[in-house]
């Protein structure tokens, strides 16, 4: 089951990507800033989504394949 953290690059969300990697988890890092999720990526060796949330068609596409529960 793949899930999203989305505004990864902040303190607090980056602190849970990395303690879910410690796990063993593969959350799909998401955010607005293509350089800082980028980051956070190639640090933690995740999947990254980057996107707004400006458009709900744009949402929904980046949204496909994540758990809704």
């Amino acid at each position: 089951m793949d899930w999203m953290l989305y505004g990864a690059n902040g303190y607090t969300a980056e602190l849970v990507a990395c303690e879910a990697r410690n796990q063993g988890k593969s959350p799909i890092l998401a955010g607005r800033s293509e350089a800082k999720i980028a980051a956070l990526r190639d640090e933690l060796q995740l999947p990254a989504r980057v996107f707004s949330l400006s458009s709900p068609a744009e949402i929904e596409e980046f949204l496909r394949g994540v758990s809704r529960s």
